[in-house]
Formats: C-alpha cells, structure tokens, sequence
C-alpha cells in the first residue's frame, strides 16, 4: 500500500503533462482496482471500492478530474496576460493538430 502511495503522484504528475483519453485513465484505474483486489485477497469490485472509500483513496480517473477542474478555475481567473497568451498559443495548437 505505502509503495501505492508513493508512486501515484508521481504516475499522475505525468498525466497533466499530456492530455490522456480516456481508455489510458480507464487502464489506471483497472490497474488500481487490481492491486486492491490483490492486497485485499478478492475479486468483488464492491468489496475494493469500499477499502478505497475507507482509506479515503481515489482512483486516478477521479484525482486527475478534480485537478484538471480546479485548474480550469485557476486559469479562467489568472489576470497574467503572459500566460494567458502561451495557454492560448499552447490549445490553438493542440487542437490544430
């Protein structure tokens, strides 16, 4: 659990680097939902997600929503023209592309 732990934060920072679809997310949360499976000794997905609402755990589908929400708040009040415009530059490319 602890390795867990100290890995998801940095598996998602690489995330945000990128724009994942969501069969990639659909993939960490299966791989998640496995280790719990495999450290709790069951396949009932009921049983793993009620250790995940214990432990106060979530999935990375959820981590990566809520970040990339509070994100979209930050920046739709960021009053810096600088990065305004390279965040501009940065979606007209993307979606360009």
């Amino acid at each position: 659990m602890y390795a867990l732990l100290l890995c998801m934060p940095v598996l998602l920072y690489g995330l945000y680097c990128m724009v994942s679809s969501k069969t990639v997310i659909s993939s960490l949360d299966f791989v998640v939902n496995r280790f719990f499976m495999k450290l709790f000794k069951t396949n009932d997905i009921n049983i793993v997600k009620q250790c995940q609402r214990e432990f106060n755990f979530n999935i990375p589908s959820d981590i990566i929503a809520m970040r990339s929400k509070t994100f979209e708040i930050r920046y739709r009040q960021c009053e810096n023209i600088f990065f305004v415009n390279i965040c501009n530059n940065v979606v007209r490319h993307v979606s360009l592309s």
